[in-house]
């Protein structure tokens, strides 16, 4: 133990003696450990951290099952309730819908995000209140009083965590709720919950104005013990089998079968290809700094033979100066951890947006103990990738030559041919990085500069949602959209205002409906029975969000409820079933109107769920004084910053009724760009990570020219004084660099070539093996490290022949 002690002194005393070796070699090590701690504290949340329910390993998600469906409804497939009953396949079966609801508050009410979940919800994951108590099991029936779950965030910015908040009457949409529990921190499964209702069986609708458009009910079951993911699919099987021998379908049905997944799974979505995208992009920096650091230890170490052969003489053995020389690594490694660790708490904030909506409220991204291990053991990796070899190299040579007095000592064959194939692997590795980069920014370029077919500057967007219990008139909805509409569109620099039921890109497209046309055979059911989406808005919607129109008309205020009813459709639609005819006139029955409605206007084409949607979706839109949605997206175009509408907008909205809140609020800008996250998250990370690399190979270049100017300045002064020119050094220290390049350029670009096929999925219309991205990074890296290398060759070009020859 004294002797660790001792080498770990004399390791400190060492080090402050170079604090410009120190650091280089610290922050080199910080930028490779912190940032590996810093995306594995993601993948630790995504992958491999378990979620905080009880045994999550036996929670699965049901796709294609049903929630209890209405009493006395036909019964055509197994529904949550009946897998509840089944023995030996699931101990518990529950289920849960998201939505959103208004708070009523003492000065103004607030959108809160609500859950209505089956009474044995919590229950079912291993969830108990920490204030108060959960559902019981009674509370799911309809004609039980309203009881309420709330988040504990929920608890402290509304209620000022007040610990009689158990037992106390909330307003949520004109309805009084009694609040009976309050969730432990960080619980907000799912999709961040701030209020948990219990969902009546058999549905009464009741809470139906909690939801926008088709509710998307997502059934949870707990495997029965000791059984597999596998066994319990083939139980499933046998179950379904022998309810159809008694349930027979008609004949050419083919319902979907039930389906098991994994929680985690489902709430992964398909995130893990591009965290372990990145997370390998970040192991790579991790070897490029670890190969930077070794070099940075092989170039002190020729400068300290003299101190180790003097040691060696005194009695050091092998062991005792690899084991001291392995010290000074490690403390170089604890020391870039701590720095590392740093810039990773840092990072925190942007790295979270990496991690799926599904999981960000069940397993939130932090610097935990598994984090902390796991930046220990980058650290032991550290020591070892880039102290392991100087230590041996220096413990090796040749101990007595450092003792010659005098004489000019030229750095060993050995560690020449190391520092080079460093600086070779190091190149190599950075230009795979700089490709993977450049593939992942032309793909962001390429996906943020598709058409959406809406304008999307200087436009406001907030939504308000009517409740069901207050809003009861015939034409209530309707109306009050209407007195919105008109003070919004008084508003000073205001051009035009509209509304729609589902704002596009947002993720939650319109519900889609089959219809006729009239005049024409009926389309066959079944799955290639045509959908279109029921879009409803208002008579300056097309105006604001500049979507052409292509034919006819668009709506005006004349379109009330006691006019014909009538419908405008996409370009896309007007294509398909009417290639070669004018559709103006034409008679069109959506499957949820009672009679058919005329096409008065085609308008162009808008993508609904996303940017990377390759085919157009068939769009159908009618007048809202028509339809009375209780919901509605205000879109409001200004000849004035949209900042400074937020507040005219709600000041206007409230003058109808302030009870009602403005919620998701944004711009059409934040729209498209939120749209885009993850695409934008991974990219701009990888392409740091390039960046990174790229600087560190750039010293590495740096430091192996430079140390070799050092140790050639004797041999430059003779061919100075022999009569060399400045430029033939020039181009001797140069050459000397660009070899070195050019061998890691055609090293990285094999490697690349074979690891970029892993992000096949995560590119837009561009290429794995994108030509003009695979001239332009090697170009990149060419063009830096000749940077890098002529710093040191012009330094060498002003070396005084006399001086030189008096070297060493």
């Amino acid at each position: 133990m004294d002797t660790v002690l001792q080498d770990i002194r004399y390791a400190l005393r060492t080090l402050a003696k170079a604090p410009g070796f120190t650091l280089v070699a610290v922050v080199t090590l910080a930028l490779g450990i912190g940032a590996n701690s810093a995306v594995f504290s993601v993948i630790d949340s995504a992958l491999l951290r378990p979620l905080p329910f009880a045994e999550p390993q036996r929670l699965v998600v049901l796709e294609n099952a049903n929630g209890p469906g209405p009493a006395g409804y036909p019964k055509e497939s197994l529904d949550l309730t009946d897998w509840a009953a089944q023995p030996g396949v699931f101990d518990a079966v529950t289920s849960y819908e998201v939505g959103g609801l208004n708070l009523a508050g003492p000065d103004r009410s607030l959108r809160v995000q609500a859950a209505q979940v089956m009474p044995n919800f919590h229950g079912t994951l291993g969830v108990t209140a920490a204030l108060g108590r959960g559902f019981l099991a009674e509370e799911g029936t309809p004609d039980r009083a309203g009881v309420v779950l709330l988040s504990d965030g929920l608890w402290r910015r509304a209620y000022g965590r007040d610990p009689h908040v158990v037992g106390r009457t909330i307003v949520l949409n004109d309805r009084s709720f009694v609040v009976v529990g309050v969730m432990p921190p960080g619980f907000t499964y799912p999709r961040r919950t701030e209020v948990w209702i219990p969902h009546p069986s058999p549905d009464n609708g009741t809470n139906w104005d909690m939801f926008h458009a088709a509710v998307i009910e997502t059934v949870i079951g707990r495997l029965h013990a000791n059984l597999t993911l596998a066994q319990g699919q083939t139980r499933v099987a046998a179950v379904e089998t022998a309810f159809r021998q008694d349930h027979p379908l008609p004949e050419g049905a083919h319902p979907p079968g039930l389906v098991l997944h994994p929680l985690r799974q489902t709430l992964l979505g398909d995130a893990r290809t591009g965290l372990l995208v990145l997370f390998g992009a970040v192991g790579l920096i991790l070897l490029i700094a670890c190969t930077n650091a070794a070099g940075l230890l092989l170039a002190r170490a020729a400068s300290r033979q003299h101190e180790i052969a003097v040691r060696a003489v005194l009695g050091a053995t092998r062991g005792r100066v690899v084991r001291q020389l392995l010290t000074e690594a490690a403390l170089l490694a604890v020391a870039g951890s701590i720095a590392g660790l740093v810039l990773a708490w840092w990072a925190m904030g942007a790295l979270a947006a990496l991690l799926p909506a599904g999981l960000a409220d069940v397993t939130p991204v932090s610097i935990d103990v598994r984090v902390l291990a796991f930046t220990l053991a980058a650290a032991g990796l550290a020591t070892l990738l880039f102290g392991l070899v100087p230590a041996f190299g220096l413990s090796r040579a040749d101990l007595h030559e450092p003792l010659k007095a005098g004489g000019y000592r030229a750095p060993g064959v050995r560690a020449r041919r190391l520092r080079a194939v460093l600086v070779v692997g190091e190149l190599g590795l950075a230009l795979v990085l700089l490709i993977g980069a450049g593939l992942m920014l032309k793909s962001l370029y390429t996906l943020a500069h598709v058409d959406p077919g809406f304008r999307r500057e200087s436009t406001l967007t907030a939504t308000a949602s009517l409740p069901r219990s207050k809003y009861t008139a015939p034409g209530s909805y309707g109306g009050y959209f209407r007195d919105a509409l008109e003070r919004i569109r008084a508003i000073p620099g205001v051009a035009a205002a509209g509304a729609v039921n589902a704002l596009p890109l947002l993720g939650e497209g319109a519900a889609g409906f089959p219809f006729q046309i009239v005049g024409r055979p009926p389309f066959p059911m079944g799955e290639d029975m045509p959908f279109a989406e029921h879009l409803v808005v208002s008579s300056q919607y097309f105006q604001v969000l500049g979507i052409p129109i292509l034919r006819g008309r668009g709506f005006t205020e004349a379109d009330v409820a006691n006019a014909p009813p009538v419908i405008v459709i996409s370009e896309n639609m007007a294509k398909r079933f009417w290639p070669d005819a004018n559709p103006l006139g034409a008679q069109v029955k959506m499957m949820i109107d009672t009679a058919p409605r005329t096409v008065v206007g085609v308008v162009g084409d808008v993508r609904d769920v996303g940017l990377k949607e390759q085919v157009w979706a068939l769009q159908t839109y009618t007048p809202y004084q028509q339809e009375h949605p209780s919901y509605m997206t205000f879109t409001v175009h200004g000849q004035i910053p949209t900042v400074s509408l937020v507040g005219a907008v709600r000041r206007a909205v409230a003058e109808v009724d302030p009870a009602i809140p403005l919620y998701s609020v944004h711009t059409m800008d934040e729209v498209v760009a939120t749209s885009i996250g993850p695409e934008r998250s991974n990219s701009l990370l990888i392409a740091l990570a390039g960046l990174l690399a790229l600087v560190l190979a750039a010293v590495g270049v740096y430091g192996v020219i430079a140390y070799a100017v050092a140790q050639r300045t004797h041999e430059i002064g003779i061919r100075m004084a022999l009569g060399a020119a400045r430029r033939d050094v020039l181009r001797l220290v140069l050459r000397h660099g660009m070899i070195l390049t050019l061998a890691g350029v055609a090293g990285g670009l094999g490697a690349a070539w074979a690891a970029t096929r892993v992000m096949t999925h995560l590119l837009y219309q561009v290429s794995v093996t994108d030509v003009s991205v695979f001239i332009a990074a090697p170009l990149t890296l060419v063009v830096v490290a000749l940077l890098a290398s002529y710093l040191p060759a012009r330094r060498a070009t002003n070396v005084d022949p006399m001086v030189a020859l008096r070297h060493q």
